[in-house]
């Protein structure tokens, strides 16, 4: 297989990984693609590392210029590159879920709402729930849903909510941070806003591979 897109279907065990890395060896070796022009994601760190290894394997030095990585490196990287173009300092923290969780118990606290009433896993659901439909946790709703889909329907909760939303998304921008969930949302943004940085990337990156395929939103 050469152009276009192509999905292949398989259980665990069975060698998709493998297939994804043979591939960009075909690739390089049989339609002499640049390496700098393959790029290959999958999730986990553990998992990009495997296939990095796989791929210096099969092609020597040269295939340290494919571009392999977990989705968020693959984000940070273009945030890194192009963040200034939506307006925020590409030199930016990130903060981690064990971050996010401190700053969100701080939230609480500065608002004097109850964690027992408002528990932390629950509030990091909903903002995550957001920033993967591209909607801003500090602009103003007509209505919240947990990320069940369930809107809360009690106006003083959703009040409640809403301003420990917005709480959050202030302390971010204080901290000139991202969280992970703003590092695809951020990157998203910056692709469809800024046409020059979206072909650019499309200069570089001719062929897209994508590890796990089944687990993207």
């Amino acid at each position: 297989h050469h152009q276009g897109p192509l999905l292949v279907l398989a259980g665990p065990g069975t060698g998709k990984t493998k297939v994804v890395t043979h591939r960009i060896a075909y690739l390089v070796r049989r339609y002499h693609v640049p390496p700098e022009n393959i790029m290959a994601v999958t999730f986990t760190n553990k998992a990009a590392q495997e296939m990095s290894e796989r791929i210096s394997q099969l092609l020597g030095p040269t295939g340290l210029d494919v571009w392999i990585g977990t989705f968020h490196a693959a984000c940070v990287r273009m945030l890194r590159e192009h963040g200034n173009e939506i307006g925020f300092n590409r030199n930016f923290a990130i903060f981690d879920q064990e971050t996010q969780d401190e700053v969100l118990v701080e939230c609480a606290r500065d608002l004097r709402l109850s964690l027992s009433t408002y528990p932390v896993w629950f509030l990091r659901d909903i903002i995550s729930a957001m920033k993967v439909q591209m909607q801003d946790p500090s602009a103003e709703h007509d209505f919240i849903r947990t990320r069940d889909g369930d809107v809360i329907e009690d106006p003083a909760e959703q009040q409640d909510v809403a301003n420990l939303l917005k709480a959050y998304q202030e302390k971010l921008a204080l901290h000139g941070a991202l969280d992970f969930d703003d590092l695809i949302s951020k990157t998203v943004q910056l692709l469809r806003q800024v046409p020059a940085v979206r072909d650019e990337y499309r200069r570089r990156i001719h062929y897209l591979l994508v590890d796990e395929f089944q687990d993207i939103n």
